[in-house]
């Protein structure tokens, strides 16, 4: 292979990389910050299950802890937690350590049966956050009774 054959695929390689670059900067500057970690603050009651309190990035229940952060996909906000929260013997909030979903969804009770469901999610504090069984029963939804 001689010098010029190198150059061409030096060149190649560079134009390639500029194009890769150009096509994930857009990508990367249109997406949006996380939301503010307190916007979920506050404590949240079912009647089956007793209270959940959330208080910036803890998510706190009457058998244990783990830690979280907030998330907006498309239209909703969600607390991706360390550990998956369910709802254990239909009455008692646990974790199920390992398991693979770990999202804790929220909503605004205006807005559940909107067929658009759209607020903005990362500016106005949700009023449910819902919780699924372990055995996947459920949705368990807990309302906001305290900021």
């Amino acid at each position: 292979m001689d010098d010029s054959e190198k150059l061409v695929g030096r060149v190649g390689i560079a134009m390639m990389a500029a194009f890769a670059a150009a096509l994930g900067i857009p990508i990367y500057l249109t997406r949006s910050p996380p939301p503010p970690i307190s916007l979920a603050n506050g404590t949240y009651f079912n009647p089956c299950c007793g209270n959940i309190v959330l208080k910036n990035g803890l998510m706190s229940f009457s058998s244990g802890s783990t830690k979280y952060h907030l998330t907006v996909i498309k239209t909703d906000l969600q607390a991706d937690t360390d550990d998956d929260v369910v709802i254990s013997n239909g009455h008692k909030v646990s974790l199920n350590v390992g398991a693979h979903n770990r999202s804790v969804g929220f909503w605004l009770a205006s807005h559940r049966n909107n067929s658009m469901n759209i607020y903005d999610a990362a500016k106005k504090p949700p009023d449910h956050l819902t919780l699924y069984g372990s055995d996947y029963s459920g949705p368990y939804d807990f309302s906001r009774v305290s900021a």
